[in-house]
């Protein structure tokens, strides 16, 4: 079997409005000139010319339903270009001989190649039947044809010699088009297949790029756009009638937005089917206001239940349409609410019998672009320092330290493109990190971020690839708060806890297994050995019980006496804990010289006196410094420890020092029972000029020779003076 195309016909050859291009089948058995014995003439046809206007459109990714804005951000980053011409359908003639004798009900030509579904109106009269289909040849003087096109089947019969078949059929062609762009002004050819024989309707997808990340050159078939602001533009040249035709669309490069998460991220409470709500506003192509787009908006859930042993549960999918799913319009977009089922089922999440969990939940949302938004709980930051990447590479070069600062998991963007941390390597000779794909450009000293969202990662089948999109939680707690340790010396300073040699004597810190409703805690709910404390801050789960002076190595005994509630609302209204000594030791140090004063002063021999309001576990530790314009610097120092005096807690310290000058004191003592350190004094790496000012230093001095004395009037010197006086 040969094919072949005849050119372009001229407009005899038109008929119904469409441009049909003659083309023949052959069917073997004949002498070629036979064939062209046989040859027959094609009837006129005509149509008015431009009777068929070629338009372009453009359709959603599946080529559907008919969109007004592209996205280089949609899931898969493509809108489908459909042009529709009639006139560019293409028609071919065929024509054959083969030699064939008769068998039952005659040769049926249901095995050919042909789509006898596809046969055309040969001769013109609007309909498709066995008056389309010609036969000539020896022994045909009796043949008959017959079309079955239901079935697409020709049966020939009558005929017992050689014969010609000559029809034309309707083929499948393509059409090209050209889209540009601000991104790429020369921009890339298309070329858009037919749907069918004899559709006159041709598409094909169009992948779109972003300009900052992609180059159109290498991603075949994309064309790059500028993010900031850009249209695409098709045009198709049409034949006829003869002319160009152009339609554009917009580019949307913003994803949906979400506010008024509720409950609040770290909500705490003892509700187990919670209602959730979330706002969700897109000011571009929108979000389509459409029950059955279950996928345009979504909830998601997951259980963390921190003792179990699969610890995440989940992923639930409550989406746009269901019956746990409700939404009303607000500008530009929706107020959608969701309910969370706690058990078993297909719609449900089950905690195992836990009465202390998490729900993680996120939001998803599809504009009528195609971009995608997913929740994120935590921003993105920029990180401290300069990036390079090369292109078609998945390492990310950079300083140790802003290597440091990512981890396995973490997303880091470049550039705006987004990628997933998989390793980190700081200690290399040039230290990188890296990252689960190759990036599309090169990238010297540029800045990164941390922690970005990358919504095309999410699959609510698998949270592990939720790359960056940090979910809000609530926490749902049915069990009372439970009392945990004490420590007595510990206090708050601010935001910040006190204790070790920081530790003060009138102050306890009391834990609890959670965080506490701070604003439910008094004193009156509190009692230490049987009293009620003077005060209370609180600071998460920590209460700080201000109390009078206790005793070095005091445990004393904090009980609930009133109501304590947890975040969620569940109060604890008994126990009590002996609290453990966090005090240090109170020591008392005296400096004694060989003259009195507000400043010891020695001529040699200095001693230091110890004395301790508790048992010690060693003797006290002194280091004794030569401040140098008022500062540490090298000179004589000593270091010893001090000896027991005889009395109870009593030490002695004694050292002759023959350099003249100021000399620093720091003593340190460990008590024997709660083994904590007492400092008294400046350390020595501490010791700076400001620190006889403000740091009430332990100093002395050793003065070795008297000053020599000044005399006036000098030795053999005048004076006007009658009264001289020495």
């Amino acid at each position: 079997m040969t094919n072949s195309l005849d050119p372009k016909l001229s407009n005899s050859a038109i008929r119904g409005g469409k441009v049909r291009r003659k083309a023949t089948w052959i069917i073997p058995g004949i002498l070629v000139t036979l064939l062209l014995g046989l040859l027959w003439a094609l009837p006129t046809m005509a149509a008015p010319s431009g009777a068929d206007r070629g338009e372009i459109e453009f359709l959603d990714a599946a080529g559907g339903d008919s969109v007004s804005y592209a996205s280089p951000f949609s899931d898969n980053k493509t809108i489908y270009v459909q042009v529709s011409d009639e006139d560019e359908n293409t028609i071919t003639k065929r024509a054959g001989t083969e030699a064939r004798s008769l068998s039952g009900n005659g040769d049926i030509l249901a095995d050919t190649d042909e789509d006898w579904h596809n046969l055309a109106d040969m001769n013109g009269d609007g309909r498709v039947d066995n008056r389309d289909i010609e036969i000539s040849g020896s022994g045909t003087a009796n043949a008959f044809v017959k079309l079955d096109t239901a079935n697409g089947i020709v049966t020939i019969t009558g005929t017992t010699g050689t014969y010609l078949l000559e029809y034309w059929m309707d083929q499948e062609s393509d059409v090209v088009v050209t889209a540009r762009s601000n991104g790429d002004p020369t921009g890339i050819d298309l070329t858009l297949g037919e749907t069918g024989p004899s559709t006159g309707v041709f598409g094909a997808l169009l992948t779109i790029c972003d300009s900052d990340v992609c180059e159109s050159n290498v991603n075949s078939g994309a064309l790059a756009v500028d993010t900031a602001g850009d249209t695409i533009v098709v045009e198709y040249s049409d034949d006829d009638p003869s002319g160009t035709r152009r339609e554009s669309i917009p580019l949307d490069v913003s994803r949906p937005s979400f506010s008024g998460f509720a409950p609040a991220d770290g909500t705490s409470g003892t509700d187990d089917d919670p209602d959730f709500s979330v706002e969700v506003r897109d000011g571009e192509s929108q979000i389509v206001d459409d029950d059955d787009a279950t996928e345009s908006l979504q909830f998601i859930f997951a259980l963390y239940i921190p003792n179990a042993d699969a610890q995440f549960s989940g992923p639930l999918a409550v989406e746009r349409g269901g019956s746990s799913f409700e939404e009303s319009d607000v500008s530009n977009g929706f107020a959608i609410e969701a309910t969370f089922s706690n058990g078993r089922g297909a719609n449900q999440l089950d905690p195992d019998g836990e009465d202390e969990y998490e729900i993680h939940w996120w939001v998803m949302a599809r504009d009528q672009s195609g971009n995608m938004a997913i929740s994120d709980a935590v921003p993105a930051v920029s990180l401290d320092g300069r990036v390079t990447v090369a292109a078609g590479a998945n390492m990310v070069y950079s300083s140790k330290e802003l290597v440091e600062e990512l981890s396995a998991g973490d997303t880091i963007t470049i550039a705006g493109e987004s990628r997933i941390v998989t390793a980190t390597n700081p200690d290399a000779t040039d230290p990188y990190v890296t990252v689960d794909g190759a990036f599309n450009r090169e990238t010297q000293g540029g800045l990164a971020t941390r922690g970005d969202c990358i919504p095309g990662s999410f699959d609510s089948n698998n949270l592990t690839r939720l790359a960056g999109c940090e979910s809000h939680v609530v926490r749902v707690d049915e069990a009372e708060p439970e009392l945990g340790d004490a420590t007595a010396g510990n206090w708050l300073d601010g935001d910040e806890i006190k204790s070790g040699p920081d530790a003060i004597r009138t102050s306890i810190q009391v834990g609890f297994n959670e965080d506490i409703d701070c604003d439910s805690v008094s004193a009156d709910d509190f009692e230490v050995d049987g009293a009620v404390p003077n005060s209370v801050d609180c600071l998460d789960n920590m209460v700080f019980l201000s109390v009078d002076a206790l005793d070095p190595d005091d445990e004393p005994n904090v009980e609930i006496a009133g109501g304590i509630a947890d975040t969620a609302g569940n109060v604890l209204d008994e126990g009590d804990v002996d609290a453990d000594d966090g005090m240090p030791a109170g020591l008392t140090i005296t400096i004694e010289g060989t003259a009195e004063g507000d400043r010891p002063v020695t001529d040699s021999i200095i001693t230091i006196g110890i004395r301790s309001d508790e048992r010690l576990g060693d003797r006290p530790a002194v280091i004794i410094s030569q401040v140098h314009d008022d500062y540490m610097n090298s000179g004589e120092s000593v270091t010893g420890t001090a000896s027991p005096t005889g009395a109870t807690n009593e030490w002695e310290f004694s050292v002759s020092l023959s350099d003249a000058g100021l000399y620093n004191v720091y003593i340190t003592g460990m008590d024997l029972g709660a083994g904590i350190e007492t400092t008294v004094g400046v350390a020595g790496p501490d010791f700076d000029d400001k620190s006889l000012d403000d740091d009430n230093p332990m100093v002395f001095e050793v003065d070795t020779e008297v000053a020599a004395p000044t005399y006036t009037p000098a030795d053999e010197g005048s004076t006007d003076n009658v009264n001289v006086f020495l």
